[in-house]
């Protein structure tokens, strides 16, 4: 069934997710009033049981430049998307947002993003793992679905505490994945 106004408009409408209930749509449009190329919205269906206007997200998530693919995680907690725009390794890179809590823009990094234009990465698994359209020589195709654990590639921090008073040595510190 094709989306009627306001949803659809003259304008390109590319990419949609609905939260489970259906009442809410996230998608990416280039229609006139965003910030860049292509933003992504959102719309929540009214008492009335039609499609609100949709809101643009604002200038935390939207860019001067493309946004896209917008996903929600499975428990609706996360928006994840690409986008040009926000600091990245090169392309469309790979994002998400605590809808939450605070709005600021996390990019999910290496190895999901690289210096490719990586876009339509679908979360499961809370969102530790998920399929991605990635490119490779070695692929069926340009761009093949891919599964990827990325629970796996979490950055670890800390500090580190020196028992000697004698701490301008130098010194190892290996992790081993078991």
């Amino acid at each position: 069934i094709k989306f009627q106004k306001p949803i659809n408009t003259k304008s390109n409408e590319t990419h949609a997710c609905l939260t489970r209930d259906g009442n809410t749509i996230y998608f990416t449009s280039d229609r006139k009033g965003g910030l860049g190329g292509f933003d992504i919205y959102k719309s929540n269906v009214t008492d009335k049981g039609v499609w609100g206007e949709p809101i643009n997200l604002g200038s935390e998530i939207n860019t001067p430049f493309n946004e896209a693919t917008p996903f929600l995680s499975p428990d609706q907690k996360y928006l994840f998307f690409s986008s040009e725009g926000h600091e990245g390794m090169g392309g469309y890179d790979i994002y998400y947002v605590n809808l939450e809590g605070a709005s600021k823009v996390v990019n999910i990094g290496y190895p999901v993003n690289n210096s490719d234009n990586n876009q339509f990465y679908f979360p499961e698994n809370g969102w530790k793992s998920g399929l991605i359209s990635f490119y490779d020589k070695k692929s069926m195709g340009n761009r093949d679905i891919n599964h990827l654990d990325i629970s796996r590639y979490t950055n670890l921090s800390g500090t580190i505490l020196a028992e000697s008073a004698n701490t301008d040595k130098p010194f190892r510190v290996s992790v081993f994945d078991t």
